[in-house]
């Protein structure tokens, strides 16, 4: 990690933390409405989803129309530095627990292996790659398993000039509240 891409990391995580919770609320609602969609016309059957921490969009409206559909959810866990997550299957009736980093983890952990991975950005590019948190650990994931890839974003995360590393993967399709970049869901 070079200190300019964690200056930058550190310079989105501020510019997210400071929006209003009142924005966030409405951007949430509108990133939802452009997800569902795109989601619903898949058909995948379990998701790989995340709980927000450190001002992520909130997708749980997203996630209850998901069950409605017959979705299932799973939610992630790191199992080491330098290894893919895994997933474990969540719903409203499973407790969650605070894991590596905060990350809630349900419990008990039932392993999940998600046809498609809703994945929080820190930043991202028009072209799908997205800046996380440095762990590395969705890359890791995205390289070994062959999953769908949706990132979101708030569109005030947006990087222009992003160099890629050799270790990131692109997403499929980053959606903001703007709406969503990419060509579709590409089944690997």
């Amino acid at each position: 990690m070079t200190d300019d891409r964690e200056a930058m990391r550190q310079r989105l995580l501020a510019r997210r933390e400071a929006l209003p919770a009142q924005w966030r609320r409405r951007a949430d609602a509108r990133i939802v409405a452009a997800l569902e969609p795109r989601l619903a016309e898949a058909g995948f059957e379990c998701f790989g989803v995340f709980l927000p921490v450190r001002a992520e969009p909130d997708l749980s409206a997203l996630y209850g129309q998901l069950r409605q559909r017959g979705a299932r959810l799973a939610l992630p866990r790191v199992a080491g530095r330098g290894r893919a997550l895994e997933f474990g299957y969540w719903s409203e009736q499973v407790a969650v627990v605070p894991g590596t980093f905060g990350i809630g983890v349900p419990q008990p952990f039932e392993p999940a292996l998600p046809e498609a991975l809703i994945v929080p950005c820190v930043g991202f590019d028009r072209r799908g790659f997205r800046l996380g948190y440095g762990g590395g650990y969705y890359d890791i994931t995205l390289a070994e398993r062959s999953v769908a890839a949706l990132g979101v974003a708030y569109a005030c995360c947006e990087i222009a000039n992003f160099e890629v590393q050799r270790h990131d993967r692109a997403l499929d399709i980053v959606c903001t509240e703007r709406g969503c970049v990419g060509a579709g869901f590409r089944r690997r």
